[in-house]
């Protein structure tokens, strides 16, 4: 018997219990693609997804105790228990505990996500469903960004428009949407997007959606497209990244490698264009000149700078778990007059909140989370690891540089995926 053919008894074997509370698993993954609507309560804004949670942690602990089926460990839980700890540390010595102290508590939810999806994916199989469940949620998110788009311009006086139409935020405002979506921001639209379209060009090069492949890129692309935020850098380095290593499957190696030279150049001009613009700012504390030129610093710089600041001021524990770690007064070039207090950066903002061993722990976690990814090569028992590593590197790792995202929901459930596919690699090649 194979490792794989094992590997897909595990899944026809399940309990009736286990069969419930990943159907359950499944309905959460299709949650995660909407953070509208949603419901206040005590405060808090509550998804759907925080609804779901508790019945699917419950039944991953009735099934853990109901049919004995025990979490394997993996090393990545070591690096996850040290990020957690120092967090920990931050809340209790916040310089307001009160605030911090309950962040603590969404910290431990977002760990579940991965923990419980690490513990209920047991096959290739199992994360056939995940990205299928996940895909299926995508394009009603994309078809929304669509149908905003192009009521922009024949109806801008849609009701629809006031719950998926952004604002122009930092960028110029013109006769162009900017749309959200299902999301809250833009900016999470494109990550939740970015490892959407990973996910789809790996079901091409399997032949999950035969025809139906392209219009599904296309409609997914054009969702991103009309997010116009820096994190299209990362997406357009996942694209690349995927057709270097899928090559043999995709493009011949000299187009695949000018995929990938184009890809960590967009991913670079990214961070280029977030941190210096050509549009004199009013509001710019300081300016540079290149070689007579001025370049006003961006939003992005100056809260880069706020929050290493703040994790000079307060090198130890940081200022605070959930606390703001940036004050930047920024006038948008449409004239708004914002105050900014988020790092836009994830590292950063976690050494704000922090400290050093904070800033410290999120690297360490960001590289053990790329090295169970590794080695990205497409082998057979390697592909599902290759492609849920390329889809982190470019939705975590590469828009981490211009957005936060260490909070992100479905973040987190992709770190799951990725400790599983990790998991069934080390498990062919104990046999």
């Amino acid at each position: 018997m194979t490792a794989n053919s094992e590997s897909e008894q595990v899944s026809t074997a399940r309990s009736w219990l286990e069969t419930v509370v990943f159907v359950v698993f499944l309905l959460l993954i299709i949650s995660l693609g909407f953070m509208q609507p949603n419901v206040r309560f005590s405060g808090m804004r509550l998804q759907v997804t925080d609804l779901l949670f508790p019945l699917f942690f419950i039944g991953c602990v009735a099934v853990a105790f109901k049919d004995r089926f025990a979490m394997r460990p993996d090393r990545t839980y070591i690096f996850i228990a040290i990020y957690f700890l120092v967090l920990a540390v931050s809340a209790a010595f916040s310089v307001r505990p009160a605030a911090s102290l309950p962040r603590l508590a969404g910290e431990v939810y977002l760990i579940l996500f991965a923990v419980g999806t690490a513990f209920i994916v047991q096959s290739e199989r199992d994360l056939r469903a995940a990205i299928f469940a996940w895909i299926a949620a995508s394009s009603l998110v994309c078809l929304i960004a669509v149908l905003t788009a192009a009521l922009f311009y024949i109806d801008r006086d849609n009701v629809l428009l006031n719950y998926t139409l952004h604002h122009y935020g930092s960028l110029p405002p013109g006769n162009y949407p900017r749309v959200h979506s299902t999301f809250i921001y833009p900016a999470m639209l494109a990550n939740y997007l970015t490892v959407s379209v990973v996910f789809l060009m790996f079901g091409k090069i399997r032949g999950w959606f035969g025809r139906a492949f392209w219009p599904l890129l296309v409609l997914h692309l054009a969702g991103a497209a009309f997010t116009v935020t820096p994190g299209l850098g990362g997406l357009v380095l996942g694209i690349g990244v995927f057709i270097w290593i899928f090559r043999t499957d995709v493009v011949s190696s000299r187009l695949a490698f000018a995929a990938l030279v184009f890809g960590v150049a967009a991913a670079v001009g990214s961070v280029v264009v977030s941190a210096v613009t050509a549009r004199p700012i009013s509001s710019s504390p300081f300016w540079f000149d290149a070689f007579g030129f001025r370049l006003d610093p961006t939003q992005r710089l100056l809260t880069w700078i706020g929050a290493w600041q703040t994790m000079l001021e307060y090198p130890l524990t940081g200022r605070g778990l959930g606390l703001d770690v940036a004050r930047v007064y920024f006038e948008a070039p449409s004239g708004q007059k914002q105050m900014l207090t988020d790092a836009h950066n994830t590292w950063l903002n976690i050494g704000g909140q922090a400290g050093v061993p904070g800033f410290l722990a999120s690297i360490l976690l960001t590289l053990a989370l790329i090295g169970r990814s590794l080695p990205l090569r497409a082998t057979r028992a390697l592909s599902y690891q290759a492609m849920l590593g390329v889809a982190f590197i470019a939705a975590f790792v590469a828009q981490g540089f211009v957005g936060s995202f260490e909070n992100a929901r479905h973040l987190w459930v992709l770190i799951g995926l990725l400790i599983a596919a990790a998991r069934f690699h080390e498990a062919d090649a104990e046999l």
